[in-house]
């Protein structure tokens, strides 16, 4: 209940911060909030970008200041993780993309289950091709993970 209240929250919080952008090849972060554990509040992070945060060697680090934060929402012009998403994951926290599409926009999360990264498909649905290449980014991140170069999933 709690999952279906706070992803259709996202949803329209996201859609409403950014006008709908169709995909392309340069993959941007169209805008970006931080999101609240327990109220699930979307903080808005202005000119903030996660691709721009991750693109440096090392890992993800982000402080919010008066709350305990649980995850960053970004509006994205694709739902496929790009390819240092995995550092929000190994984090700790969780990546939630949105993408509008027409009338169903796409919502992912990316998080880390068991040890495991997990995408998860909030709303709506991926194309055989996003699929595709979701798949291979994550198992790229298992090979960065597992060539000793980033700490392994800890999980949260």
């Amino acid at each position: 209940m709690i999952r279906t209240i706070f992803s259709a929250c996202l949803v329209a919080g996201l859609a409403a911060a950014a006008p709908a952008t169709a995909q392309s090849d340069n993959v941007r972060d169209l805008h970006c909030f931080a999101v609240e554990r327990g109220t699930h509040a979307l903080v808005n992070l202005d000119t903030y970008s996660v691709i721009e945060a991750t693109a440096g060697p090392g890992p993800f680090h982000f402080s919010a200041d008066n709350f305990d934060l649980m995850g960053i929402a970004c509006r994205r012009n694709t739902p496929v993780p790009q390819p240092n998403d995995y550092k929000v994951a190994l984090s700790g926290l969780a990546l939630y993309v949105d993408v509008e599409r027409g009338d169903t926009p796409v919502s992912t999360m990316l998080h880390i289950v068991d040890d495991q990264f997990v995408l998860r498909i909030v709303n709506g649905s991926l194309t055989a091709a996003e699929r595709e290449q979701a798949t291979a980014q994550i198992e790229r991140y298992y090979d960065r993970v597992n060539a000793g170069t980033e700490p392994g999933p800890t999980g949260r």
